[in-house]
């Protein structure tokens, strides 16, 4: 097939799944509804968001089933290909198939052993300790990693690991530092103290900042049961985040 014949194709595809969702319209009811659902989500995401939006699902609709997968380096092809129902990433694919929405926004802080150290005042404190950060098993690097590269700032890295939860044993106990979301506080990083990146740090990297995005198939759009799910992950967003005020640990 030709790449217009194949558009026309999936054009067409979209279009019929939309007039299907359509159709159902409100025969979907959760209580009645047996159904696994499949989520794509990194460590960040999943402790996060994914045990309490689990305990919401179960609430209001007890025959369904969650399913949650890695997402590597996230791409259309996991939900044009239908392996997850919803994806959940700081850098969602762009195709035009592809639907997206911002979940929330989260800020790189620095996460530090307050029994070892103390939180690093200046630029060159920052850069002259040893560092910690997570590479992917793709090799991805986090956004904020890529970001100081380009920048030429280099840290003194000495362990990566291939998620965020390979973090607390490396940080427990040393003077290392970790540059990672700051929510992860909520969950994989709660034992240890955090503050700041020092301000001449954040005033050059705009990856300081980290938006998350919940993003799904243009196919599931209109279907009620889809619907249904996207709006109890925004609820669960919403009640998980509510101590986002909390101040920085001395």
């Amino acid at each position: 097939f030709s790449a217009h014949a194949q558009a026309l194709a999936e054009k067409a595809r979209t279009l019929l799944d939309d007039m299907k969702a359509i159709a159902a319209g409100s025969q979907f009811d959760p209580k009645k509804a047996a159904l696994t659902f499949t989520v794509a989500a990194n460590d960040f995401q999943r402790d996060l968001l994914l045990p309490r939006f689990l305990e919401r699902v179960k609430s209001q609709a007890p025959g369904i089933q969650l399913r949650v997968i890695p997402s590597g380096l996230p791409s259309a092809q996991l939900l044009r290909e239908q392996q997850c129902d919803l994806l959940l990433t700081p850098v969602p694919p762009s195709s035009a198939d592809i639907i997206q929405k911002r979940l929330f926004e989260d800020r790189f802080v620095c996460f530090y052993d307050a029994g070892s150290r103390s939180a690093p005042q200046t630029e060159k404190d920052y850069l002259s300790a040893s560092h910690i950060t997570v590479v992917f098993e793709n090799l991805d690097r986090l956004e904020f990693d890529k970001e100081l590269a380009a920048l030429d700032i280099e840290r003194n890295v000495v362990v990566s690991v291939a998620n965020f939860s390979g973090v607390p044993p490396f940080l427990r106990g040393t003077a290392l530092l970790a540059t990672v979301p700051s929510l992860l506080r909520i969950e994989i990083m709660r034992e240890f103290a955090w503050g700041p990146l020092p301000a001449s740090i954040t005033e050059r990297t705009h990856h300081a900042v980290l938006p998350m995005f919940m993003v799904w198939h243009a196919r599931n759009r209109f279907d009620p049961a889809h619907e249904w799910l996207r709006k109890v992950l925004q609820e669960t967003t919403a009640t998980v985040l509510r101590p986002l005020a909390a101040k920085p640990a001395a």
